[in-house]
């Protein structure tokens, strides 16, 4: 529970800063919010097309400042998700282990509970035949 709190709140923060990327490039640069916003994910992707550059020095070293945290954090990001892919499979993977683990011990205890009550069988037969044995003898 705790760690897809953490998820949340990174995807929060992740697309909370694409929010305010998107209205501070648009405001440094005057370009429509549309344009900023896909400019934010460009340089955050590291994809970095070339058709959006900021003119202004401002716009320049956000550009520089957002290029190391936007990529930090969408790295992040994909990281976190990955780990919880890997933890979903290695979670599934641990419970057929257990399952079969378990199912094992039933069985062999299942065996064991059968061998124990043909033994008792056995031992019942053989009082009763010794009765019987002993009960003709007697005649």
């Amino acid at each position: 529970m705790k760690f897809k709190k953490h998820l949340i709140a990174v995807l929060l923060i992740f697309f909370g800063s694409l929010l305010i990327g998107g209205y501070v490039y648009s405001a440094v640069e005057g370009w429509r919010f549309l344009d900023s916003l896909y400019f934010v994910v460009i340089t955050m992707t590291t994809i970095g097309y070339g058709d959006f550059v900021p003119k202004t020095d401002i716009g320049k070293i956000l550009t520089m400042l957002f290029s190391f945290i936007g990529v930090g954090m969408a790295l992040y990001l994909v990281s976190l998700i990955g780990r919880t892919v890997f933890r979903e499979r290695t979670d599934r993977r641990a419970i057929r282990k257990k399952e079969k683990i378990k199912s094992k011990h039933l069985k062999q205890e299942l065996l064991r509970e059968i061998e124990i009550e043909e033994r008792k069988k056995r031992r019942k037969y053989k009082k009763n035949l010794e009765k019987k044995f002993k009960v003709k003898k007697k005649k």
